[in-house]
């Protein structure tokens, strides 16, 4: 580790799994029509039907890529 490696960061705390988090805070009818119109807009943009941009911005600072992918999982 260098000198300015994390410098600035103060604290690290640990994410909720998301398989946790859907155990503990279930989505309302309204909530999952919303994902899945959402879902199908991206669809949709993915395979050129909707000429829209599509950005996805995911979690900053991902240091640690083995971690990130088994958060994601």
């Amino acid at each position: 580790m260098s000198r300015t490696d994390d410098i600035r960061i103060q604290e690290q705390q640990m994410l909720v799994p998301p398989r946790e988090l859907k155990a503990d805070i279930r989505l309302t009818g309204h909530q999952e029509q919303v994902v899945s119109d959402a879902r199908s807009e991206i669809e949709a943009v993915v395979h050129g039907v909707d000429s829209r941009l599509l950005m996805i911005v995911g979690p900053c600072s991902i240091h640690d890529p083995d971690s990130a992918r088994v958060y994601a999982e």
